[in-house]
């Protein structure tokens, strides 16, 4: 009975702070080798950065910008944080959706993640300082205007965190955060993922696990706690949750929302964890980031092609957080579907044609800069 008792503590542990490790090919970026890409007509380029944290481990990151002549050096750009078993190749569709409005997405592998030092992940407690690098990394090189956040599951957390840190950040966008930890432990250990611990022992295992995720990854789980932060924060914030949430439940996001401090918006929609975020949340993810960034650029990035042709883009097609096997299902249902090509054949995943949806984004660019003059 002890023995399978610690083999169920073991696999919450390694759920919590060794999930299994993002690896992925420079291919799987959005530009692939080269760096060169595309969105429909817009032409863009991605720059690998790597930075040190203050714990002096590299943190590889990904910092991806629309080209062309009239495109201003200081963009407004989103950092988008990964969930726990991601890596910044969970920013592909992101990419795909904020190039067209002249937004940069810079993408980071936390410490603990993909192809960054660490060993182990601590669900924001430590990757809040990997974003306040990155973050003084683009102000610093003078790398953007105004700096929004997006995450997904710990990513969201760790949104939640910095933004309670740095009040000049101009908005977050929150996709299914966890409130507390170990509440979110406590939930996992009672019936979801498979583990079966009874709840007469929670509260004496709780402590235990605490202490051995210290003694083993040198952080304490009770500094994850992102209800007391919203309690304190003020920016701008879009949370976002899947009903049918199975691991984050969607209380977690209702009691963040309710506490929230600053400006809120709650969206809920059909789905799990992991499903593929439907179109109307992205259409409000762009809208929100639009409200809170201003206008994207002096100009809207120029287009190439003269033909309008659907263009190479090479990475596009990489899963995102859930390991979406190609582009076109990673961006089911977003503002970025596949289209058929010029001559009625099916676009590869590697390139996405430029859609009515797209133009209406870039519309309400234009209007949001004309309102604004």
């Amino acid at each position: 009975m002890f023995k399978g008792l610690r083999e169920q503590w073991k696999q919450l542990e390694d759920c919590i702070i060794r999930p299994p490790r993002a690896t992925y090919t420079d291919d799987e970026l959005v530009g692939g080798t080269s760096g060169n890409f595309a969105v429909g007509v817009y032409p863009g380029v991605r720059e690998d950065v790597e930075l040190r944290n203050g714990r002096g481990q590299l943190l590889k990151c990904s910092y991806y910008r629309p080209t062309g002549r009239s495109v201003p050096q200081d963009l407004p750009c989103v950092v988008y944080c990964h969930c726990n078993s991601g890596s910044r190749c969970d920013a592909n569709e992101v990419v795909g959706l904020l190039i067209p409005s002249g937004i940069a997405v810079m993408a980071l592998d936390f410490s603990g993640s993909g192809r960054s030092d660490g060993e182990y992940v601590s669900l924001g407690v430590r990757e809040v300082d990997d974003v306040g690098c990155v973050v003084a990394y683009l102000r610093e090189k003078k790398r953007t205007s105004h700096v929004a956040m997006w995450g997904r599951s710990m990513g969201a957390v760790v949104c939640l965190l910095y933004g309670e840190r740095d009040p000049s950040v101009a908005g977050i966008v929150l996709d299914s955060p966890f409130s507390n930890l170990v509440t979110l432990m406590e939930e996992l250990a009672t019936g979801h993922q498979g583990l079966r611990i009874p709840k007469i022992a929670i509260k004496s295992l709780i402590g235990f696990l605490r202490r051995s995720i210290k003694k083993r990854a040198n952080f304490d789980i009770h500094h994850s706690d992102p209800l007391a932060a919203a309690q304190s924060s003020f920016i701008p914030a879009l949370f976002g949750h899947g009903k049918d949430d199975d691991f984050i439940d969607f209380h977690h996001s209702e009691a963040l929302y309710k506490a929230y401090a600053g400006d809120k918006n709650l969206i809920s929609f059909e789905g799990g964890h992991n499903c593929v975020r439907p179109s109307f949340f992205h259409t409000s993810v762009c809208i929100f980031l639009a409200n809170v960034l201003g206008p994207f650029a002096q100009r809207s990035p120029e287009r190439s092609g003269g033909h309008g042709g659907p263009l190479a883009s090479p990475g596009l097609a990489s899963g995102a957080a859930q390991g979406v096997d190609s582009l076109a299902a990673s961006l089911e249902g977003s503002p970025f579907q596949q289209m058929q090509g010029l001559q009625g054949h099916p676009i590869s995943p590697n390139s996405l044609q430029y859609t009515d949806e797209m133009l209406l984004q870039e519309a309400l660019a234009l209007s949001l800069m004309e309102s604004t003059r």
